[in-house]
């Protein structure tokens, strides 16, 4: 997902919150990207389905660039 930054944290932070995955802060440094980690859902599932039965947030990196270091 690509967005402004006012947005991830929100979207970081709920992810974390139903997937039981505590985040000490959510930053979100202009150019910087999150790396996610999900379960992977049994069977098929779809956003009208209860959030219980969505894949689930296991891990969250924040890299604050993308970028390999010189």
């Amino acid at each position: 997902m690509s967005s402004q930054g006012g947005v991830i944290p929100s979207v970081v932070q709920t992810l974390a919150e139903l997937g039981g995955l505590r985040l000490d802060e959510i930053p979100s440094k202009k150019g910087s990207a999150w790396v996610l980690a999900f379960t992977r859902p049994f069977g098929t599932w779809s956003t009208s389905d209860s959030p219980s039965r969505w894949p689930t947030l296991v891990s969250a990196h924040y890299l604050a660039s993308p970028l390999p270091r010189p």
